[in-house]
């Protein structure tokens, strides 16, 4: 029976790196509440008045925008918040992506 090397824990688990981890989440929170302040544009104090958030809603659930209102955009929030915080970490990511830090000598 062949034993498999131990698994090497996620930056975000691990403490091998506490600095880069620390570092990794503070990118990837940056970079989530950049697209949140850009998709609330105009309506940053009720963003369940946010015509690009109720859109986003309707085209992942099939409700309609007019049917949306405060308390169905807090449940749908809550409902959805692993995929929400999955689809965030996945902007910060693409943005880091396309607007890559320059390197320095």
């Amino acid at each position: 029976m062949l034993d498999s090397p131990p698994r090497t824990p996620e930056p975000f688990l691990g403490t091998q790196d506490s600095g880069l981890a620390t570092r990794c989440y503070h990118d990837c929170m940056r970079c989530q509440l950049r697209f949140l302040w850009n998709a609330t544009r105009g309506h940053r104090l009720a963003p369940w008045r946010s015509p690009y958030l109720l859109w986003r809603i309707e085209t992942y659930t099939g409700v309609k925008m007019k049917e949306i209102g405060f308390v169905e955009f807090w449940e749908f929030l809550w409902r959805e918040r692993r995929n929400l915080w999955r689809f965030l970490t996945w902007t910060g990511k693409m943005e880091r992506w396309v607007h890559p830090k320059p390197k320095t000598s």
